[in-house]
């Protein structure tokens, strides 16, 4: 702006580009671990394909919740004390998930919430649902599965 006002428009230089010092030499005198124009975090070793997780892994969901598949004794489980909910499609209450906990010390054990059985019951009916509508509607002419 000073420079504007006194009449020396070509004469401005921008604030810190003069403090930027830009390191471009090729002196890899004790670094080992030269540059080579490769980006850094790669190394020359590795693929895309062994950086992804095995499918044994717990997966990461979009809120960042740690999403862990349930084992078969944990479906049985839940299957077997909120039975009734599920063949009615009626979601569970939350007294009836705590029920399940107390009924179910290996739920308890594995870090599962009332909260997560009863997603787990919810999932399910969805499911349930989704097949009895597949079975009952047919298909229009002309599409094929």
């Amino acid at each position: 702006m000073a420079a504007m006002q006194g009449g020396r428009r070509g004469q401005i230089e921008p604030e810190g580009e003069k403090d930027i010092k830009t390191e471009t030499s090729n002196d890899n005198s004790g670094n080992n671990n030269a540059n080579d124009g490769r980006p850094l975090s790669a190394s020359p070793g590795t693929t895309s394909s062994a950086k992804r997780r095995s499918s044994s892994q717990p997966r990461s969901g979009k809120r960042g919740v740690l999403k862990r598949p349930w084992s078969e004794a944990e479906r049985e489980a839940v299957e077997e004390h909120l039975t009734h909910n599920i063949t009615e499609l009626r979601v569970p209450a939350k007294a009836d998930c705590e029920r399940c906990l107390q009924q179910c010390p290996l739920l308890v054990s594995n870090h599962r919430d009332w909260r997560a059985i009863k997603f787990y019951c919810y999932n399910r009916i969805q499911l349930l649902k989704k097949n009895q509508r597949r079975d009952s509607d047919p298909l229009p002419s002309g599409v094929h599965r």
